[in-house]
């Protein structure tokens, strides 16, 4: 099997004209692409109606699980292509700030999707308990974070190959520490605004730990793939990847099921479990060259994914806005919230992606013809919302 494989695919063009690896932006778009169903699905259907007893809904729900994961991993492996080196191994401190800015964005547009209330008017009424929700984590802030972490690693190290080993030795330590710091009281030690970031105690969705883990063996994985030469690259994916995903699976699937028993009293103990680290590497690794292959196969539509995941957190963003709402326009929750089933909830999730897809890919289109637009978009975005948090 592996001979016809390598026969049919040893001279096939892994890389895009940018040098990047298309079928890493592929597998990125299938991450959010999934994310955004998982989301829009959890939240239209009527109670009761997933049921995780039965083995199609335990199968949407593990799968739903990988989603986040695999977005995390490609985003590290995919943040490698777009930093670039000098000749002597330095990285250009306008590019590192140019990423710090972005990370800065992140976080401050995390916090506003955060904000609880409708309206400015009530900032006195605002109890301890608004703060709680408004400081807990999610994916957002996990991934402005490290994003911040990688720009150190990179003004630190010299080589990618050193790289490499840095972000592999983190997302290591990532794993191993999670389950321990989960452990510690955190809101006791920290201010309620950073205690988040480790704890998920009061209700964070995900935290440094293990979550960074993925962010970061994702950076390991991109830049052994950018160093290799184009005729290593089916070795590296096709064979290399295959075995270490079949090995991580052989550990962490144990792993996962003898952690999985042992008590916990903050959040299920399947979300620290570093055996589910462990496996999901496993099996994001296993499918890559699954994925490769899918690449070939539809490059004819490359136009569409590529857009979508080199925007896929403002992608992410959009779709939650989509959902939710915001301060401007109520979103399809309005409408749906815990009460569709069968085909009308299938529909309401095809309907949020195409909505989500197509602002996400007109934003794009649009800033390449006119960057400066970004700016105005933000500056109405802005002054149409302080108009309605001050007037209503």
């Amino acid at each position: 099997m592996l001979n016809r494989l390598y026969g049919k695919y040893k001279d096939l063009d892994f890389a895009g004209s940018n040098g990047r690896i298309n079928a890493l932006d592929l597998y990125r778009f299938i991450a959010i692409f999934l994310m955004i169903q998982g989301h829009t699905i959890f939240e239209f259907a009527a109670p009761g109606y997933i049921d995780n007893s039965t083995w199609n809904w335990s199968i949407w729900t593990f799968v739903r699980g990988l989603t986040a994961p695999v977005f995390m991993l490609i985003s590290g492996a995919v943040n490698v292509y777009a930093s670039k080196r000098n000749p002597d191994g330095s990285v250009d401190n306008m590019r590192i700030l140019k990423r710090l800015k972005t990370a800065v964005f992140l976080l401050l547009t995390a916090y506003v999707l955060a904000f609880p209330a409708t309206s400015l008017r009530f900032l006195d009424q605002f109890d301890m308990d608004f703060w709680i929700r408004f400081w807990q984590t999610n994916i957002l802030h996990i991934v402005a974070i490290c994003l911040i972490i990688l720009q150190i690693f990179l003004k630190l190290t010299k080589s990618h190959k050193q790289l490499m080993w840095v972000a592999l030795a983190f997302g290591t330590f990532a794993t191993g520490i999670s389950y321990f710091v989960q452990q510690t009281d955190w809101y006791s030690i920290l201010p309620t605004y950073l205690a988040p970031y480790l704890s998920y105690q009061k209700g964070a969705i995900y935290t440094l730990f293990p979550v960074s883990a993925y962010f970061f063996f994702g950076v390991a994985i991109g830049t052994y793939l950018k160093t290799r030469k184009k005729e290593e690259l089916f070795k590296a994916v096709f064979i290399n990847a295959t075995r270490i995903g079949l090995v991580l699976l052989a550990v962490g699937i144990p792993a996962y099921f003898t952690i999985n028993g042992w008590q916990y009293s903050y959040c299920p103990i399947g979300v620290i479990n570093p055996g589910a680290v462990i496996m999901r590497m496993g099996i994001v690794l296993t499918i890559f060259p699954l994925i490769v292959i899918l690449n070939e196969k539809v490059k004819k539509f490359s136009w569409l994914y590529l857009a979508l995941s080199k925007k896929s957190l403002f992608l992410f963003v959009t779709h939650l806005i989509v959902i939710y709402g915001c301060s401007c326009f109520p979103g399809f929750n309005g409408l749906w919230s815990h009460q569709l089933t069968g085909i009308n909830l299938i529909l309401s999730a095809a309907l949020v992606e195409v909505v989500s897809m197509s602002i996400a890919f007109y934003y794009d289109k649009t800033i390449k013809f006119l960057p400066s637009i970004r700016y105005a978009y933000l500056s109405v975005i802005v002054m149409v919302v302080l108009m309605i948090n001050i007037i209503i």
